[in-house]
């Protein structure tokens, strides 16, 4: 029994890790469950006014929380190949890919099994082409060609392409010497994502409907690349500043970092409806200015600053631990949430405020079940698969002495 109430515990953050990071998990997820939460319900007459600002208008900008996710997925994969390069240990293709495959795909495949079997009660899914749509989505390839069966899918095809593309772009960044020259390779990156969403736009109307914004310029693997690589910059960065810096100079930076970081956040989400007219600045620029602002955010906690804000929160930090699973099931039991709650999308407000609740007990106690017994197991096996000790990183040679390039984060990417 005592073994099982171990298991069941949300992990705590281990000697080495960055809890600040693992609360940017719990934060992105939290403002995505917000913004599907609140866009079924959403009109012109808002959610609900308070002394002329109505809250709505935050919550339906949570989509901004999978930008998030992306700046840290591009940091944490990069701080974990420069970590192992810096101690000297050879990159193994092999042992990475399983790695990668294990944090990703079982969950996915549980939760895209699930859902394609008209398991999530109410949550149905078009019969038309099914087995070719599942086909796609177990190659993830659907954020090419249609992520049409859990929307919120889209985002994975998008991370395990990098999860590809990683070990080059950081290979070449690290065979650079200089920090400065490296920071240059991942701003050409981004350039070229503008450059290129630039050209997508060319011939569009200057304002497009939502829907072709997420089919040619938010969803595709290679127009979401440069907030990854805002992660790999700050990844690079991180050393760079921690060799100049003592670590209380280090830390006081960090939290002047994060205090600038969510002082942005905040005003992109108060600043109203980011998405109510949809022109040039959010086909081609936005994106870009949210990763910036994001990986500010993210570079300071990987700094060791700390707030005294909800990022220093263990709750958050929890949120973070289950983040992927209720990123995973929390859009298929929209509908069993508003059965219980007795409301009705389309009508405006009415009905939101007992939808709510409903729908976030039920998306955090599905995240709970998949964490402890499907995500979990597959954690603590990646864990093992990246021991040295069991054909991980291995070293080659003698391994050189450098100055850590900071805490290992627990479970990257």
């Amino acid at each position: 029994m005592e073994a099982l109430g171990s298991y069941l515990r949300l992990d705590t953050p281990r000697p080495g890790d960055l809890p600040g990071l693992t609360a940017l998990r719990g934060l992105a997820v939290l403002l995505v469950l917000l913004r599907h939460a609140a866009w079924p319900f959403w009109s012109s007459d808002g959610l609900a006014a308070v002394a002329g600002f109505d809250i709505g208008v935050v919550f339906v900008n949570g989509w901004i929380g999978v930008d998030l996710f992306f700046v840290l997925s591009g940091f944490l994969i990069a701080h974990h190949l420069m970590r192992a390069e810096a101690a000297g240990r050879r990159f193994e293709l092999a042992p990475y890919l399983t790695r990668r495959f294990f944090r990703i795909a079982p969950l996915y495949y549980v939760v895209l099994a699930l859902v394609a079997a008209g398991a999530i009660p109410f949550y149905r899914v078009g019969e038309e082409a099914l087995g070719a749509r599942i086909l796609w989505h177990l190659a993830f390839l659907q954020d090419y060609l249609g992520s049409d069966i859990v929307v919120a899918f889209w985002s994975l095809g998008v991370e395990e392409k990098f999860y590809l593309l990683a070990p080059v772009l950081v290979g070449v960044a690290i065979g650079v010497r200089r920090a400065a020259a490296r920071l240059a390779i991942c701003a050409a990156l981004i350039v070229g994502v503008v450059l290129s969403r630039g050209l997508a736009a060319h011939g569009l109307p200057s304002e497009i409907a939502y829907s072709e914004l997420l089919k040619t310029f938010r969803f595709p693997f290679h127009h979401c690349l440069d907030g990854l690589a805002v992660g790999m910059a700050c990844a690079i960065a991180l050393p760079a500043l921690q060799a100049r810096w003592s670590p209380g100079q280090a830390a006081r930076a960090g939290e002047r970092l994060i205090r600038l970081g969510l002082a942005g956040v905040l005003a992109w989400l108060a600043g109203g409806e980011l998405l109510s007219r949809i022109g040039r600045w959010d086909q081609v620029v936005q994106p870009t200015a949210l990763a910036l602002t994001f990986g500010v955010l993210v570079l300071g906690c990987a700094l060791g600053g700390r707030t005294g804000l909800a990022l220093d929160r263990t709750s958050l930090r929890g949120l973070g631990q289950i983040s992927y699973s209720a990123y995973l099931i929390h859009m298929p039991l929209i509908p069993l949430a508003c059965l219980l709650a007795g409301a009705i999308p389309g009508r405006g407000p009415e009905g939101f405020w007992t939808f709510l609740p409903a729908f976030l007990t039920l998306s955090l106690a599905a995240a709970l079940v998949l964490h402890f017994a499907v995500e979990k197991p597959f954690l603590r096996l990646k864990d093992r698969i990246g021991s040295p000790s069991r054909g991980g990183l291995r070293p080659s040679g003698s391994a050189r002495s450098a100055r850590p390039s900071g805490p290992a984060p627990s479970h990257p990417g």
